[in-house]
């Protein structure tokens, strides 16, 4: 088979442009002759290296334009493409470019939707605001337009493309719910996202550390809130300390926020390899108020360490057993669940080790030979 990958950024230190170096290497070692397509490409990959046999192409923004389809027209017609995989499944007109660039080539398009279906930051961040007390009518009609549009959007991309991924059992309900489709063709699947890291052959050194590793905003990820439950952690375990690791709009904020805490043991190591603190940590601290899939969560328990999530999407509850190989919180958001499961484990190193052992035996769950054959299940249909 001849696949392209198709997405916004490459490379890139993102989930999305890790998990496409992993598939892309994997197609190629099975025998198939991988392409991709992107428009930008931002430092920080730390991904292993692409297969020099795959060809990349590069588009200009903007994304939808003539230029754009004839180019990408020209790219499935002398690779002969035979299954494009959209890593881009919104907006919409991404879908558009590639039926387009597809029309009469026989060529499939399998979309992938890298987030959870039903929201995205927008309507997050407005429904928040509702929350809060701000019932104003322009905020009302702005979440509900806001919807209206990423349905639409989604239910286009569902109708041009030949399979529709998403990421988690739970979100196919979701996604039916959402576009109002019944899909009678099965044309929705899930497949998890593969480690994207080999994990340790041999036991690794910890230390008295809780990670943090992920985008730095506050809409969805939260990250502040990491701060605010360490002020409440530190003075009863001073032998911890908090690493964050990441980069995002929010950054100079989250530095100002840890300043003003008055907290000694909190890190801010800015945009870097994640590999040394799985090493090194015991524990995952992680917050958002919506995820895809996270990842980070996978790769850490392959590296012995414990999870410590919020439960505010579906596939972190299947990724995490609950009190065995991590620790849900339950919702809504209180400091004080987080601060308590932590603080116990903090205080039971039997558990800990038990909890992490387990954490290591589950991530094999997620290898990447076990999604690669889930992906050639759809790629031989």
């Amino acid at each position: 088979m001849n696949i392209l990958f198709f997405l916004g950024v490459y490379p890139g230190g993102g989930g999305v442009e890790r998990v496409t170096t992993c598939l892309a290497n994997d197609f190629v070692r099975q025998g198939h002759i991988c392409s991709l397509v992107s428009f930008e490409e931002r430092d920080g990959d730390f991904s292993e290296t692409l297969d020099k046999s795959v060809k990349l192409f590069k588009l200009r923004y903007p994304t939808f334009s003539l230029e754009n389809i004839r180019q990408l027209r020209k790219i499935v017609k002398e690779q002969n493409i035979d299954i494009i995989i959209n890593q881009w499944a919104i907006p919409f007109y991404v879908a558009i470019l590639l039926k387009l660039a597809c029309k009469g080539n026989g060529t499939r398009i399998i979309s992938v939707h890298h987030n959870r279906p039903d929201t995205n930051q927008t309507l997050t961040t407005l429904s928040s605001i509702m929350e809060n007390g701000s019932r104003s009518l322009t905020t009302s009609a702005k979440y509900h337009i806001i919807k209206l549009i990423s349905q639409v959007s989604l239910r286009i991309t569902y109708e041009l493309s030949d399979y529709f991924v998403v990421l988690s059992k739970a979100y196919i309900k979701t996604l039916k719910e959402f576009i109002r489709v019944k899909d009678k063709r099965n044309k929705i699947r899930h497949i998890y996202n593969p480690l994207t890291i080999q994990a340790p052959q041999q036991p690794t050194c910890k230390e008295n550390i809780v990670l943090y590793v992920g985008r730095i905003e506050y809409t969805p990820k939260k990250t502040f809130r990491v701060v605010d439950i360490w002020r409440k952690i530190e003075p009863e375990h001073p032998n911890w300390k908090l690493c964050i690791l990441g980069d995002g709009p929010d950054a100079e904020g989250l530095q100002q926020r840890i300043a003003e805490s008055g907290t000694q043991n909190i890190q801010f190591m800015g945009f870097k390899n994640p590999i040394e603190w799985y090493q090194r940590s015991k524990m995952l601290l992680l917050v958002s108020d919506y995820d895809g899939f996270g990842l980070v969560i996978v790769e850490a328990m392959s590296y012995d360490v414990v999870p410590i999530v919020f439960n505010s999407y579906p596939t972190a509850a299947e990724i995490i057993d609950n009190g065995i190989n991590g620790v849900l919180t339950p919702t809504p958001y209180n400091i004080d669940d987080m601060v308590n499961s932590l603080s116990k484990l903090m205080s039971d190193d039997n558990l800990l080790s038990q909890m992490s052992q387990q954490a290591k035996e589950k991530s094999k769950i997620f290898s990447r030979s076990a999604i690669v054959n889930e992906w050639k299940k759809i790629i031989l249909e």
